[in-house]
C-alpha cells in the first residue's frame, strides 16, 4: 500500500513570500514532482509581487489571489487558499460565518469556485463543528456538522446534529 511519503507531497515553510514566487513554487512542483494541489496556509502572510503606494490590504490580497490562481491554473494542479475570518467587535456575538467574512475577502470570494468554512460555536467543546460550505459555483450549499478525531487530526461526520443558537443580526437566515 501507498504511505504518504510515497505521494508526490512537497511541503514549504515560506511565510511572508511574494506571490509571484509562490507561483513559481507551484509551477516548480507541478513539473518535477507531479502535484496535483496546493495548499496555502495562509492567504495573509502572502505578499503582493508589486505593492502600489497607499493600496489596501484587500487590494494586495486581491493581487495574490489573481496571480496564485492563474499559475495554479496554468500548471493544471487545483489551489486551496486558507485564509482567516474577519475578527469580532467588541460586543459582537458570533453569528454563523459565511463567506462575506473572509478577512481583506474582496476577490478571495468573487473568484473562489468554492469557499469552505470551519466554524466551532461553542468554544469549551473544540470536539465539534460544522463544515459550511458558504458558495459553490458548480452546485448546492449547505452545512455539515462534524466531530474531530486528535488520534487522527482529522474531521468526521457527526451524526448527533450540533445545537447551533440563533443569532439575529446582519448574518441571520430568515
Amino acid at each position: 500500500g501507498s504511505t504518504v511519503s510515497d505521494l508526490p507531497v512537497a511541503i514549504e515553510w515560506c511565510g511572508g513570500r511574494r506571490a509571484c514566487d509562490l507561483a513559481g513554487r507551484i509551477t516548480f512542483h507541478a513539473r518535477r514532482r507531479g502535484i496535483k494541489w496546493a495548499v496555502v496556509d495562509y492567504l495573509q502572510l502572502v505578499r503582493p509581487s508589486t505593492s502600489r503606494r497607499g493600496g489596501s490590504r484587500e487590494e494586495d490580497t486581491s493581487q495574490s489571489v489573481d496571480e496564485l490562481k492563474a499559475a495554479a491554473g496554468a500548471a493544471g494542479v487545483g489551489l486551496v487558499v486558507c485564509s482567516q475570518l474577519r475578527r469580532l467587535g467588541p460586543g459582537e456575538q458570533e453569528p454563523r460565518p459565511n463567506a462575506h467574512d473572509l478577512r481583506n475577502s474582496g476577490m478571495i470570494e468573487a473568484q473562489a469556485d468554492a469557499v469552505m468554512l470551519i466554524w466551532r460555536h461553542d468554544r469549551s467543546n473544540y470536539a465539534r463543528a460544522m463544515l459550511i460550505l458558504a458558495k459553490h459555483k458548480h452546485g448546492a450549499q449547505g452545512a455539515r456538522d462534524l466531530l474531530w478525531l486528535p488520534h487522527r487530526g482529522a474531521y468526521r461526520r457527526d451524526e448527533q446534529p450540533m445545537p447551533v443558537p440563533v443569532h439575529r443580526g446582519p448574518y441571520a437566515e430568515d
